[in-house]
């Protein structure tokens, strides 16, 4: 069986300067490129160099933004803002108004991740269909970087409290080695351990437990596709995790907003003033409610069923469409409203949060959640910790 491992080599933030938020977090493009203006020394300068102001003037392709972003890593480290580390594992910190969560940041191999025909005792569990593109772009940047600047997020269902009591510890008498805040205002503490002892206990604590990918289905792909045999993952003890909403915007229909909703209603969902569902449209706000008692998930989970009965059924769309905008709850409802408003959006659903004990119930299970349903947050920091390849 393979294990769990530390950092062979890395690299760790000096000042939190290239924290970042993960490169998957937006609905635009647009939005990078003004964090790198505001922050050229910001981790998406190098993993999404293609969004640089300098990338964007010169029209660079694909191949020549890539070898910039390698170029700006190699500037880092060069520039003193990232300092070398060797054989370690990372306690991972974060106090958030939802909670403090707790984590450990490591080396995860890819044998351990599960598929139920090709290595059905694997303990990783991926539970997401993915955009093939995404995976290339991402296993690209891994080639042309040599690093890993992004951990992949892995929950571990954790009622013994083992994750949490060892992480705690460490917190307690280590000081952080560097700590940053996110665009929230969350703080993020990177503690390194370097003691052999205190490494193989926090490691220790993982033992028997199933790791669930709750962010960075495509970034574990993109590792795998890239050759690699481990991902950098940072395992957080999931009873101290929270998921936010996780909304759907459609730029366009191929109908008016009044056929949409009479099909959506023949497709088993109820409109009116309140419902599980909010209906953005030109008309105004609405709700809706699924006519299906609450049992299992994934099968009565709401995204569930608007994939099912909406996007495939009313649609006739794959839930890869490009036509569909999937919306993190970081941009909250009001952002829904507005992209209607504004055109950008025919119509929106803003969507309910996912519990906790469904999304743990559904990788127990070994069953997929539906595409885009779990905003965790907050977001672990890319840029902290850089793991050299």
């Amino acid at each position: 069986m393979a294990e769990l491992a530390p950092i062979a080599k890395g690299w760790i933030s000096t000042t939190g300067e290239t924290g970042a938020q993960n490169y998957d977090e937006f609905a635009d493009d647009a939005e990078i490129t003004g964090i790198v203006e505001a922050n050229p020394r910001s981790m998406l300068a190098v993993e999404m160099a293609h969004c640089t102001p300098e990338m964007l003037a010169e029209g660079a392709d694909r191949e020549r933004s890539l070898r910039y972003g390698a170029e700006r890593l190699q500037r880092l480290e060069d520039d003193g803002l990232l300092a070398p580390a060797q054989d370690f594992v990372v306690a991972y910190e974060i106090d958030a108004p939802t909670g403090r969560q707790l984590g450990i940041g490591l080396m995860a191999p890819t044998a351990e991740i599960w598929d139920a025909e090709r290595n059905p005792g694997g303990r990783i569990i991926r539970n997401e269909d993915v955009f093939p593109e995404k995976v290339a772009y991402y296993a690209d940047v891994i080639r042309a970087l040599g690093h890993l600047p992004s951990a992949v997020m892995l929950a571990a269902p954790d009622e013994d409290a083992a994750v949490r009591h060892a992480v705690d510890e460490v917190v307690r008498l280590l000081p952080p080695t560097v700590t940053s805040r996110d665009q929230k205002g969350n703080e993020h503490r990177i503690h390194v351990v370097s003691d052999p002892a205190e490494r193989d206990r926090l490691l220790g604590s993982l033992d028997g437990k199933e790791l669930l990918v709750a962010d960075g289905n495509h970034r574990s792909r993109a590792s795998e596709h890239a050759g690699l045999d481990a991902f950098f993952a940072v395992v957080l003890s999931a009873d101290t995790m929270h998921i936010d909403e996780y909304h759907r915007g459609f730029r366009e229909l191929g109908m008016d907003d009044h056929q949409f909703l009479a099909r959506v209603r023949e497709a088993g969902f109820e409109a009116g003033d309140n419902g599980t569902i909010e209906l953005f449209s030109r008309n105004g706000r609405s709700g809706l409610t699924t006519r299906v008692e609450h049992s299992q998930a994934p099968e009565t989970l709401p995204h569930q069923l608007v994939e099912e009965r909406i996007v495939r059924g009313v649609l006739g769309w794959d839930p890869s469409d490009h036509r569909i905008v999937y919306v993190g709850g970081d941009y909250g409802r009001d952002f829904l409203a507005a992209e209607v408003d504004a055109g950008r959006f025919q119509v929106a659903l803003g969507m309910p949060a996912v519990r906790t004990q469904d999304f743990v119930e559904v990788n127990r299970r070994r069953l997929k959640m539906p595409r885009k349903s779990t905003w965790f947050t907050p977001k672990l920091r890319a840029g902290l910790v850089v793991v050299e390849l």
